[in-house]
């Protein structure tokens, strides 16, 4: 969860109705119960302080420390083939992309390969032009004689 600062809080609206018409997820309302243990921001969905159902969300995991995994295991047996179905799609989006990856990276290299290549071509043509003899560079650029 985010931590704001204090001019963060300071530049959030006051209500909760402000902060729906400014589309933000936030708003520093009305101070919570704990009000002298933090700066109240609440959350526009459910009217909570952050600050507090972070607490409340803390001590309800130290007290039951299996809640979410046994919770999270019942899911996944509930919803086995939608899970399985859901990794087969990850997967062969995932490899889709890494082909399409490589592939560019290919095309890449080979564009690089001819840039390469051809800076090179130049630059030997060059420095065989400075070492040539007019007549010689006569005769490469329009054929011997």
């Amino acid at each position: 969860m985010k931590e704001f600062t204090n001019e963060e809080i300071d530049a959030l609206p006051k209500s909760r109705p402000e902060a729906l018409e400014q589309n933000l997820k936030h708003y520093s309302g009305k101070d919570c119960k704990r009000s002298d243990q933090h700066r109240t921001v609440r959350t526009v969905t459910n009217h909570a302080c952050i600050n507090c159902h972070l607490i409340t969300s803390r001590e309800f995991h130290k007290a039951n420390p299996d809640y979410a995994s046994v919770k999270g295991k019942n899911h996944y047996e509930n919803n086995k083939e939608e899970y399985k179905a859901r990794a087969k799609r990850n997967y062969l989006k995932r490899t889709q992309n890494q082909r399409e990856l490589k592939a560019k990276v290919r095309r890449l290299a080979r564009q690089k390969e001819k840039e390469v290549l051809t800076t090179k071509v130049a630059d030997m043509k060059a420095q065989l032009e400075d070492h040539m003899t007019d007549r010689e560079v006569f005769n490469a650029k329009y054929g011997a004689r």
